[in-house]
């Protein structure tokens, strides 16, 4: 699992950033993937972050071989 699709940036870690992080783990779960190997936090040099999820979850939501 090498690729990552962006899900979200914010200009700083807080309760939006938070929630897609938890929205995207609970969609792990609910599929039977694990969360801390497909969801993701990367904090930027900015001060900003984004959420990330794997080509692994990326494909099965979006209905596409992967």
């Amino acid at each position: 699992m090498d690729e990552w699709v962006v899900k979200g940036t914010y200009p700083e870690y807080n309760d939006e950033a938070y929630e897609e992080f938890k929205r995207w783990s609970d969609v792990c779960e609910d599929v039977a993937l694990y969360p801390d190997r497909n969801v993701r936090l990367i904090k930027e040099e900015t001060g900003g972050v984004r959420v990330e999820i794997s080509m692994t979850l990326s494909s099965f939501v979006e209905g596409t071989p992967g």
